[in-house]
């Protein structure tokens, strides 16, 4: 799979919104993220009411390029990097 540089672009309320791959090492934000979401957003996310133990979040950033694509969107606040958002696909097994 052909790798690809990041894309920014100016939201319409002023942050630089960047789109990226995302890698292993966004697991924190990938859990500040996903801990953040309301009651409803995660249950719709994750298809549970609960939150996802250690291991299981890990299986957010640490995907199988093979057959799994992800990316996120960040912005930078007071100097730091969050998640604001991520997108996700999965290959089905073939028919």
């Amino acid at each position: 799979m052909q790798e690809q540089a990041p894309r920014t672009w100016t939201a319409a309320d002023g942050p630089l919104i960047r789109l990226r791959r995302i890698e292993a090492g966004d697991f924190a934000r990938e859990q500040t993220f996903v801990a953040d979401l309301s009651t409803v957003t995660g249950y719709r996310r994750l298809l549970s009411a609960r939150r996802l133990p250690r291991a299981k979040m890990r299986r957010f950033t640490e995907i199988d390029p093979e057959c799994e694509f992800a990316v996120i969107a960040t912005k930078v606040h007071d100097g730091v990097e969050q998640q604001i958002g991520v997108a996700r696909y999965v290959k089905g097994l073939p028919a």
